[in-house]
């Protein structure tokens, strides 16, 4: 058959959608001329439209090869290049991408779809003037295209070029008024350049045709914020969270305004519903930054806090905590880095002085020591004072920078007495007389017995100096990591636990057989981190270095697998809260996955599954045995800990399964979706709050005995 017949026998196949019948005959084409350009062009764009960029790279590649090799390129050879730089960005190679468009409007001048694609591969690269320059070149192509016009307005709003994109998207808005793209883009570039009775109007332009819009919704909210008319500011968030309850455009917005109002727990669960997304809004990274912090996921906020800083260089806040997860990965130059720059540009930062004291300690105790002073100076005490005064007892609460704390936003606070919270740092010569007029119970708050290895001996010293009582003493800390858990609660009657044992990173990477004891599937997870993250079931023992790869740290815990798939297929992790010496249900996670957090699951879309929680929380002794009550009062007694929580499960033989044991679990308030746990959430936060009262209580008394 005659080769050119075929590449056309093969292009009217791909032309009609048969795509394998093309591809073969492509293939055969090439097999009898491999330089031909048409087959190797028309493969490569028919790789590129079945999902195989990295095929169609190296065919149009070729493609090229063969071009340049030939007589001359012509304006019918920039199709060629165009879809060589779509291959190239559908793997994200965006400069060669360019590179590629900018050599196919070179050859066809006229090819608008190059000059677009060209625009928005700067825009990707935040290369805003070389993105409205390829837009303009586009529009000259052709001007009256109200597509290209818009791609225009929108680069220039990118570019802060406001005047001009107002003027043009107007145009186009007044022009097609049922194009409510055009009006969403006018109100946004009206709100930038600071017209807010202008952007209101577009606003409102749009919700007359389009009621349910998340975004204008959060946009008016926005602009009522800035109006300070907090009330339609709250009004319209939340409208918009209605419609979509992650909305990257409201939820940093909302987490503003209820701190203005003063409500920090309902914003940090906002953040947290960001944790998901990827806002592009430097004060909405700020909160999520600051919403991580607060629950301790560092890794999961490294991106944001880059994007933050690219936004907004002077954040102190984002780039402390993206020095602290460098710290975390084990990336030291990079976290000493940041936290200098910060304390460089505000010295009187006390948390960044905290954090680089605390990474340098080891090799460079002298500056260390100097930066821990230097904090200690800054802030001794940070106090959340009683709702009513005065107070009924004061309450110091001892912390450690850099580790996993007993979370505390919701358990401390609102409450009647004041608390007094004290940043634990090595080399401080405290002030004790000081301290214990603002202690009459201390609470020890460093709770992650792999990050607080260094720190829970200097709690212990001040605590014991301190002279009262002790609230989870650190010496009731040391020996709760998971490892030494699971020794502890293995012959409890009743008790499933599975073999946990620590490995360092030199014992995975140099010791192949460390590991052989363990079946498959297993568990790998990095020591200290909590929450589900950097944690892994691994299926395949070649797959242990990927995760090593992908989760860099000096400790990890090897464990044993337990499918707890109820009868149903599904999974269900219990967790209690063990405070007052009361065992208390805080929630029932259910999912389809082994790795289940409350927040990761559906349960918000499945009416059974919140009432069995509900049933749960109502009458946990309907779930859990006498026999199981009498297993979880004995790990009770077993970790000695006077406020810690379990996560747990049942298996079909009626046993607990543990996984995990330990006062770094997070009791929260924001259950907004799940309204039934409020009152079990309150009954947690009130034991914990009588358990303080009756230990401040009686070491008054014991103080003051009565004459």
């Amino acid at each position: 058959m005659d080769i050119n017949a075929l590449v056309a026998d093969a292009f009217a196949q791909h032309r009609g959608g048969n795509l394998s019948q093309a591809e073969k005959l492509y293939r055969q084409a090439l097999d009898l001329e491999p330089a031909n350009l048409n087959a190797l062009h028309m493969l490569g764009v028919l790789a590129l439209s079945t999902a195989r960029p990295e095929e169609a790279i190296a065919l149009l590649k070729r493609a090229v090869a063969i071009l340049a090799e030939g007589s001359g390129e012509g304006p019918q050879h920039a199709t060629l290049y165009h879809n060589l730089g779509n291959a190239l960005l559908a793997l994200q190679q965006r400069d060669e991408a360019i590179t590629n468009y900018r050599h196919a409007v070179g050859l066809d001048p006229k090819l608008t779809e190059s000059w677009t694609r060209l625009g928005h591969a700067h825009l990707d690269l935040n290369q805003l003037d070389e993105a409205v320059t390829a837009f303009r070149a586009a529009m000259r192509v052709d001007a009256q295209s109200p597509v290209i016009r818009f791609q225009l307005a929108q680069a220039l709003h990118l570019a802060k070029a406001y005047d001009e994109a107002a003027v043009l998207t107007r145009q186009l808005f007044d022009a097609l008024p049922t194009e409510l793209d055009l009006g969403r883009e006018l109100a946004r570039i009206e709100f930038a350049r600071g017209g807010l009775d202008a952007a209101l109007s577009a606003c409102h332009q749009v919700l007359a045709r389009q009621p349910d819009d998340a975004d204008i919704l959060s946009l008016t909210g926005r602009i009522y914020h800035q109006q300070q008319d907090l009330r339609r500011a709250e009004q319209s968030y939340r409208a918009a969270l209605k419609i979509n309850p992650n909305d990257m455009n409201t939820l940093p917005f909302l987490a503003l305004l209820l701190q203005d109002q003063e409500q920090p727990a309902e914003a940090v669960e906002i953040c947290r519903r960001l944790l998901r997304l990827h806002p592009d809004h430097a004060n909405g990274l700020c909160i999520l930054g600051w919403a991580h912090r607060k629950l301790r996921q560092y890794a999961e906020a490294i991106d944001s806090f880059r994007h933050c800083l690219r936004i907004k260089p002077d954040f102190p806040q984002a780039e402390t905590q993206l020095g602290q997860i460098f710290k975390l990965l084990g990336q030291r130059d990079e976290a000493v880095q940041c936290f200098e720059h910060v304390i460089a540009h505000h010295p009187d930062y006390a948390d960044a002085h905290v954090a680089l004291g605390n990474l340098i300690q080891d090799h460079d105790p002298e500056r260390a020591h100097a930066s821990f002073r230097q904090a200690h100076a800054l802030r001794p005490l940070t106090t959340l004072p009683a709702i009513n005064q005065p107070a009924d007892f004061a309450a110091l609460l001892v912390t450690a920078p850099g580790v996993a704390n007993t979370p505390s936003d919701y358990l401390v606070g609102k409450s009647n007495y004041d608390a007094h919270f004290l940043c634990l740092l090595p080399g401080i010569d405290y002030d004790l007389d000081l301290l214990r007029q603002h202690a009459d119970v201390v609470v020890n708050l460093v709770s992650d017995a792999d990050q607080g290895r260094d720190m829970l001996p200097l709690a212990r010293d001040l605590v014991e100096r301190l002279e009262r009582p002790v609230i989870n003493h650190p010496d009731k800390i040391e020996p709760t990591d998971r490892a030494a858990i699971a020794r502890l609660l293995r012959d409890i009657p009743g008790c499933r636990m599975p073999r946990i044992i620590h490995f360092t990173r030199t014992d995975l990477v140099n010791e192949s057989s460390c590991l052989d004891s363990f079946s498959l599937p297993m568990l790998l997870r990095v020591a200290g981190k909590h929450g589900g993250d950097d944690f892994e079931l691994i299926g395949d023992r070649a797959e242990i270095a990927g995760f090593l790869e992908r989760a860099p740290a000096d400790d990890y815990y090897a464990i044993d697998y337990i499918d707890y798939r109820s009868a149903d297929g599904y999974f269900r992790k219990y967790r209690l809260i063990f405070t007052d010496g009361r065992i208390l249900p805080y929630h029932l996670a259910i999912g389809s996955t082994w790795k289940i957090h409350h927040y990761t699951t559906d349960m918000d879309k499945h009416l059974w599954m919140q009432d069995e929680e509900a049933a749960f929380l109502g009458k946990p002794e309907t779930v859990f045995s006498p026999a199981n009550y009498a297993s979880l009062r004995a790990i009770q007694a077993a970790v000695g800990l006077d406020y810690f929580g379990i996560d747990c499960s049942l298996d079909d033989a009626g046993n607990v399964v543990v996984f995990e044991v330990n006062a770094s679990m997070l009791v929260h308030d924001r259950n907004e979706d799940f309204p039934y746990k409020a009152p079990y959430v309150a009954i947690i936060k009130q034991a914990f709050d009588a358990m303080l009262q009756k230990t401040a209580q009686r070491a008054k008394a014991v103080a003051q005995p009565a004459v």
